[in-house]
């Protein structure tokens, strides 16, 4: 929780152990912030320098690593809808004046018809010039407004203040601006081997690339690596693999194969047709391709009037268009 400029300047008070290594120095949040904004890449070699003192010593062996990744919140409020918003403003103050412009006009006339006081021309003179700027004014933040929305899109971000950031879902539900940050563990130290930023929301992609750099920043491939079924894409796992590691990751677990497997149901892959069998010897057949979580799956489907009279349709289905199953591309389902 200590990523934040004003957590660390508290901490900096309070607690003893960053007191130690503070030497009682107490900047502000705002030095703190400055300080890792000027000095990124030596911040980033004192880490590699620390990481190699630790390999140095033996407390970091990196023959056994940890993956995971995190998503981190990123400094990016403004959305493109709040430009769009702001774009719908501007618009509806531009008809404002325009309106106001002809109500100008018409009394303009009726001025001159009636040979006002010199006072009343020069208030409505005021008036027009106040009206001309405003509009000069609008129509320069619309172009502003119209051409950083195009650079958005152009780009693909939907953030004003950090357009690198994405859209990612967190463990609450919530969807923020954010970044999803990778990091490779030591096992036995609990030590930090390298890590990577990327804005793919998902991580079924990431452990091939975060293992490639491992072994570039370390010059060593790590001997077992360990990560979550979120981890679980075989192109990924064949890759590291043929690195030279060995990995160890659990399925991804599937509410639906646990009960299959709890009430004996099974289904057998018949190659020749492309096509699987179920228990009670009707076809799930071949419909369709898609993507889910990253992957892509083979999507097969029974009849609907295989399934309807089927005495396991209780234990096996309660869909009305019959059974379903997804199938992982590059594997057999399993």
């Amino acid at each position: 929780r200590l990523n934040g400029s004003r957590r660390l300047e508290g901490e900096a008070k309070r607690n003893l152990e960053m007191m130690y290594l503070m030497r009682n120095l107490r900047p502000s949040y705002h030095t703190i912030s400055s300080f890792r904004k000027d000095n990124g890449p030596a911040v980033r070699e004192c880490f590699r320098c620390f990481r190699d003192f630790l390999r140095a010593v033996r407390l970091q062996t990196g023959s056994v690593v940890a993956v995971d990744g995190t998503k981190v919140k990123a400094n990016a409020e403004k959305s493109l809808r709040m430009l769009e918003d702001r774009m719908e403003a501007v618009d509806a103050k531009l008809d404002s004046y325009l309106s106001s412009s002809d109500e100008q006009d018409s009394y303009d006339e009726l001025s001159e018809r009636l040979e006002e006081s010199e006072s009343r021309t020069e208030s409505l003179e005021e008036t027009n010039r106040r009206l001309e700027d405003e509009r000069l004014r609008l129509e320069s933040e619309k172009k502003r407004l119209e051409e950083r929305i195009a650079s958005m899109k152009s780009a693909g971000s939907a953030f004003v203040h950090d357009p690198d950031a994405r859209t990612m879902q967190f463990a609450d539900g919530s969807k923020k601006a954010a970044y999803n940050v990778q990091a490779a563990v030591d096992k036995d130290s609990h030590t930090i081997v390298d890590t990577t930023v990327t804005t793919d929301p998902n991580d079924i992609h990431q452990l091939a690339p975060v293992v490639e750099k491992v072994a570039e920043e370390t010059e060593t491939v790590p001997e077992v690596v360990l990560a979550d079924g979120g981890y679980n894409e075989d192109s990924n796992i064949e890759k590291v693999e043929g690195m030279g590691a060995e990995c160890f990751i659990p399925e991804v677990g599937n509410a639906q194969r646990a009960r299959d497997t709890e009430n004996g149901i099974a289904f057998c892959h018949d190659k020749a047709s492309d096509s699987y069998v179920c228990p009670c010897e009707k076809s799930l057949t071949f419909r369709c391709e898609k993507e889910k979580h990253g992957a892509l799956y083979r999507v097969y489907r029974a009849k609907p009037g295989d399934c309807r009279d089927c005495r396991l349709r209780d234990m096996c289905t309660k869909s009305a268009h019959g059974r379903t199953i997804w199938v992982r591309k590059e594997s057999q389902w399993r």
